[in-house]
C-alpha cells in the first residue's frame, strides 16, 4: 500500500495491516490517499481524505468588531473564535477570558451589558493563552430611534 499526499508520495506499508505514520507534518490543508495494489499488478485508489492539521493558538477574532448599545442594562453579546497562523480555526476553542475597559461589564460567556452613562469607544478583550482579540463598544443615548435589530427573535428576522 502507497500513501500520497495529492501526488506526492508519504511512504508505503508491504506488511499486513497496512498502517503508515506521518510525522512532523507542518501546519496545512492535505488530500490524502491510499493505492493497494497486489501480486498480479492490480490496484485501486482510496477516496480523498481532506486533512486540516492546526498549528497553536496564534489570534483571536471578535465578533462583533463594533458595537453600540443604550446605557443602563443595553446588552451586546461579543462572540471569540481562536485560530493559528494560518487561519484555521481550532477545535476544540480554547476558554476565553473576558474584559472591557469600561462602560460597563462583561461576562465569561462575552455578554456586555452598559451602565448608566453614555461614552466609549470602550475595549472589548477576549483572551486566551496569552493571545488577545479586541473589539470595541459604545455607550450611546439614543433620541427618537432604535439601536440594534428590533426584528430579532421574530419571523422576519432574516439574519
Amino acid at each position: 500500500v502507497w500513501y500520497y499526499n495529492g501526488a506526492t508520495p508519504l511512504g508505503e506499508a508491504t506488511v499486513a495491516p497496512y498502517g503508515f505514520t506521518w510525522n512532523n507534518v507542518p501546519m496545512g490543508n492535505y488530500a490524502l490517499t491510499a493505492v493497494a495494489g497486489d501480486t498480479l499488478n492490480n490496484a485501486g485508489t482510496s477516496a480523498v481524505v481532506n486533512v486540516t492539521v492546526t498549528g497553536p493558538l496564534a489570534q483571536i477574532v471578535v465578533t462583533p468588531p463594533t458595537a453600540a448599545v443604550v446605557p443602563r442594562g443595553g446588552t451586546q453579546r461579543f462572540s471569540a473564535t481562536a485560530a493559528d497562523l494560518m487561519g484555521h480555526v481550532l477545535n476544540p476553542q480554547p476558554a476565553f477570558s473576558w474584559s472591557v475597559s469600561g462602560g460597563g461589564t462583561i461576562d465569561g460567556t462575552g455578554l456586555f451589558t452598559a451602565g448608566s452613562a453614555s461614552g466609549g469607544p470602550f475595549s472589548v478583550t477576549a483572551a486566551s493563552g496569552g493571545i488577545t482579540g479586541v473589539a470595541s463598544v459604545t455607550v450611546v443615548v439614543v433620541i427618537g430611534g432604535t439601536i440594534g435589530n428590533t426584528k430579532e427573535g421574530t419571523f422576519t428576522d432574516m439574519m
